[in-house]
């Protein structure tokens, strides 16, 4: 293979094998677009932002760009340290494109999910057009993958870079060895180099080592790899923020390494979600439905093919990321986001080429899928609708499992394609056209548990001077959609506080309300609203009683 000409995409080239070619024309890759795009897009500004990530990193995103800043990230006005300032420069420029709102503040990680989804069919298309068409649909039938684009986190970009990296290193190890694919390394480093900008240096591990052990192990020299010249690369990318923050706040550089990165992952007073090792086990079997069950076969037969150095570098790289963040002390489930992509491509490589080599390989993990995706979904859905859940979600989720019924029951009827690319595609187009209603029906109704953007609007006009207070509950999406109108505080921890709340609005749950003796404090309360978990109060000092009223 030879190195990809200046200007050209490293993933647009097509590599020699079975069926080559057939998926790299442009009805393809048009229709892949067009149906992620639908998939990802729809009605992506239909639900309020949800508390409390979500509207969180609207909100410092927000501020940054009210203040015309580019480097460090406010929080109510507070310095952001937790996270770097890429991401919401981004969502300041859709801000400044779209106007303020849900859809520009979910735009950046909608569009980093949709470019991955061309990524996977540009780079699995090389090996045919069942594998280009098969791997994009695996990955966009994955709810978790999907909805995680869609959700205002930086999860989804920093899954984007990584993939585009790790594309580019299997790409490097298909060719023969030797320095020609040297514009794929370049490639490979400004990539890795992005995703470190976007989430902080554990980019360079979950690339870098791959890269290492697959190299030694496919017998090639650690030379290759250029690694001053690639080094140069990374670091001239990370230095375009690192330089400027370190001049200008070197703190805020100074808490989110030490702090926010290395002792998060090593464990601590700063860990957020510690989970036990094994918290990614039960997440994987989840997250990959429909085809949860192939992947641990289809790692260890792309480990087995030594001839087919870039699979085996996905399937280590896949691996890897699950490892590296079982080894963090606090876990959250998107955290294993990047290893989805490439579990999709060598999947759908397996489920190809055991096929055409098997007849009948891998029948029984495919009833068994269909059997898993009905037993999960069928009594979730007759659950909700019998005892509990707003209509739209119960639509949506009855759909799930009367179209996996309905696409297993073809596939199962029919011998031939049980354990085909066509049984497993017509399993994962079910769950690709649920993931669909979900997003079509049930954003609305998300919203009524999880934001407070229906409080926001019952707050007092812009004219009164009122401050905004909360009480034991986080208010980021109160304070997105409450803001321009009145000074904004956040923050009362203690009842000892309430004799400074005279002409104050209080955000707090209603089982927090018994905890605040209004009463003895001398605070009259008004209540202004409440949804399914915040009350929304008016607080004002009882007027004093005079000698006259003793009187009568």
């Amino acid at each position: 293979m030879q190195a990809s000409p200046v200007g050209k995409s490293p993933l647009s080239e097509n590599a020699s094998g079975p069926e080559a070619g057939g998926a790299g024309g442009g009805w393809a890759l048009a229709l892949v677009g067009a149906l992620s795009a639908v998939l990802v897009g729809l009605r992506l500004g239909a639900a309020p932002l949800l508390d409390p990530d979500e509207a969180r990193h609207a909100l410092a995103a927000l501020e940054m760009f009210e203040r015309g800043a580019w480097l460090e990230p406010t929080l109510n006005g507070e310095p952001y340290y937790h996270k770097l300032s890429l991401f919401y420069v981004l969502i300041g420029w859709c801000y400044r494109t779209l106007g303020v709102g849900e859809t520009a503040a979910r735009l950046v990680p909608a569009l980093s999910a949709w470019l991955t989804v061309i990524a996977v069919h540009r780079f699995a298309s090389t090996r045919g057009a069942t594998a280009g068409l098969l791997a994009p649909l695996l990955l966009c039938s994955c709810g978790f993958f999907v909805l995680t684009g869609r959700f205002v986190s930086f999860d989804a970009t920093f899954s984007l870079f990584l993939t585009t990296a790790a594309l580019c290193g299997a790409q490097w190890f298909a060719g023969p060895p030797g320095r020609g694919g040297r514009s794929r390394l370049d490639w490979l480093c400004l990539f890795t180099g992005r995703a470190a900008l976007i989430k902080g240096p554990a980019a360079l591990l979950l690339v870098g080592l791959p890269m290492v052990v697959e190299t030694l192990r496919s017998g090639r020299s650690l030379a290759d790899l250029g690694p001053a010249r690639s080094l140069l690369i990374v670091g001239g990318v990370i230095s375009a923020w690192v330089v400027p923050a370190a001049l200008m706040e070197p703190e805020y550089v100074r808490e989110f390494i030490v702090v926010h990165n290395f002792e998060r992952f090593l464990g601590g007073s700063s860990v957020f979600h510690p989970e036990p090792f094994w918290f990614f086990g039960p997440v994987l079997v989840l997250a990959l439905l429909p085809w949860s069950l192939f992947v641990p076969q289809a790692i260890a037969a792309a480990l087995r093919r030594k001839e087919d150095n870039g699979r085996c570098f996905l399937a280590t790289y896949s691996v890897w990321v699950v490892v590296f963040f079982s080894l963090s002390s606090g876990k959250l489930a998107t955290y294993i986001l990047p290893a989805v992509p490439a579990l999709a491509i060598v999947t759908a490589d397996w489920i190809v080429n055991r096929r055409r080599e098997e007849r009948g390989t891998g029948a029984g993990r495919f009833e068994m899928l269909a059997a898993l995706v009905l037993a999960s979904t069928l009594p979730l859905s007759i659950g909700l609708l019998l005892f509990y859940a707003p209509a739209e979600i119960t639509l949506a989720l009855i759909v799930l499992p009367a179209s996996s019924a309905g696409f297993a029951f073809l596939s199962l009827r029919n011998r031939f394609t049980r354990g085909s690319p066509l049984g497993v595609g017509l399993l994962s187009g079910g769950a690709a056209l649920t993931v669909l209603l979900v997003n079509a029906f049930a954003p609305a109704a998300i919203g009524r548990f999880a934001s407070d953007h229906d409080l926001a609007e019952l707050s007092p006009p812009p004219a009164v001077d009122l401050r905004r207070v909360s009480y034991r509950v986080q208010p980021y999406s109160f304070l997105f959609y409450a803001r321009g109108q009145l000074d904004i505080r956040y923050g009362l921890h203690s009842v000892d506080q309430l004799g400074d709340l005279d002409g104050s609005v209080l955000l707090t749950k209603t089982k927090r309300r018994s905890d605040l003796d209004f009463e003895a404090a001398g605070i009259e309360v008004e209540t202004l609203g409440s949804n399914a978990r915040h009350l929304l109060l008016r607080l004002r000092a009882a007027p004093q009683a005079t000698p006259a009223d003793s009187v009568r």
